[in-house]
């Protein structure tokens, strides 16, 4: 547990330093003290063309994406693709992330409430090669 503890922390701290040059959107958002967020990691390798690309049925969400060197987190590992997602309106959407390189894609339907400190990942589903497969879990976290 504490070694997740840890890595949570380092995520996070590797995160703020990295928003600002690695932004998926079109500008860099400024994020509220407090505002909820939440992180999705996924295993990738930019270097392979193993990347990951995203929609949103509704768009309710920045959604910003770096690429952190696993070893930072495990020894031996490769490259993760690590997505934050900061709402910028309540709402429900659905949210695709797909991997034309490995075939699979995550679908996660998220809820944001009217204050936008509370998100809910009310379903997820996985795909890898046509068969269904366990979608990562989303990490419910705040700047």
């Amino acid at each position: 547990m504490k070694k997740f503890l840890i890595s949570i922390l380092m995520i996070t701290l590797m995160i703020g330093t990295a928003l600002s040059a690695t932004a998926c959107s079109k500008e860099d958002p400024e994020i509220p003290e407090g505002q909820a967020i939440l992180v999705l990691d996924l295993d990738s390798d930019s270097d392979n063309g193993v990347e990951w690309e995203y929609k949103q049925s509704k768009e309710i969400f920045t959604v910003q994406s770096i690429f952190i060197e696993n070893e930072a987190v495990q020894e031996g590992s490769g490259e993760m693709q690590e997505f934050t997602l900061i709402p910028d309106k309540a709402g429900t959407t659905t949210i695709e992330f797909t991997n034309a390189t490995t075939k699979t894609k995550y679908t996660y339907d998220i809820e944001v409430n009217e204050e936008k400190d509370k998100l809910e990942v009310k379903s997820s589903t996985g795909e890898v090669d046509g068969a269904e497969a366990e979608a990562p879990e989303m990490i419910n976290d705040s700047y």
